[in-house]
């Protein structure tokens, strides 16, 4: 609702252009303007039809002008203001897709607890009674090799995974397009074998929004090439330099 709120607020550059213009030719006309008139036709373009200028009749044509110069400084404003706040809420909606995501893929109470506690952290749920709930922690798996692969299961996970527990060698991955867990493999730049990589990337797949896909694109890339979105919520960043590769969902 405030996203489609803020879209209804955006002025085209067009109708800026309109007020502005307005304005103007209603100063520049104001000798023609007589008390009570409604419309001015002002003269922009001699080889174009003129301007139509609606006018308040209990105003003077100065008093119009400047009703006009006001309303374009205030749209200008907000067309200024209104893709920030565009931006922010479309990060809301990302991260509130990512908690429904975590909330499919709980298999247990503290999965659950975490995204209470996302909500509640995130001003969308109020405060549980009672003793603060257990949390649930990243999983870790080890493959027959000895390779160590972190797990984020939750917002807050993915968080601490990717920036508290990775280091900048390390080799990140994340299903492509969809919510999803960050998933680690702690190489510390080390090379990391095709099968390693293929059950990182599986996990990926399997703990993300589309498990159930026939085929799931992930990215992975070095963690240093990761960064948390500015003014996003936890587990929200961008990366770049990745690489993809296509694997089974669940």
């Amino acid at each position: 609702n405030r996203q489609r709120a803020l879209r209804r607020q955006l002025v085209p550059q067009e109708e800026l252009d309109r007020l502005r213009l307005s304005g103007e030719m209603t100063l520049a006309y104001a000798h023609a303007v007589q008390p009570g008139d409604t419309v001015l036709e002002a003269e922009v373009d001699l080889e174009g039809p003129p301007l139509t200028i609606a006018l308040d009749p209990k105003r003077t044509a100065v008093e119009n002008a400047q009703a006009y110069f006001e309303r374009y400084q205030k749209a200008k404003s907000a067309a200024a203001e209104i893709p920030r706040h565009l931006r922010r809420a479309e990060h809301e909606l990302a991260y509130l897709d990512q908690l429904e995501s975590d909330l499919a893929l709980a298999g247990n109470r503290p999965d659950i607890e975490e995204v209470r506690s996302a909500l509640v952290e995130a001003g969308y749920a109020p405060p549980p009674s009672g003793p603060k709930p257990q949390r649930g922690q990243p999983l870790r798996v080890v493959t027959d090799e000895g390779a160590v692969i972190l797990v984020g299961r939750s917002a807050r996970q993915n968080h601490e995974v990717t920036f508290r527990r990775a280091g900048p060698d390390d080799l990140w991955l994340h299903a492509v397009g969809v919510p999803g867990s960050h998933v680690v493999i702690l190489s510390g730049g080390r090379p990391v074998s095709e099968a390693v990589l293929l059950r990182a990337a599986r996990l990926a797949a399997k703990h993300s929004a589309a498990r159930d896909e026939a085929g799931v694109l992930v990215a992975h890339t070095q963690r240093r090439y990761v960064r948390p979105i500015r003014g996003g919520r936890p587990g929200m960043v961008t990366y770049r330099r990745e690489e993809t590769i296509r694997v089974a969902g669940d």
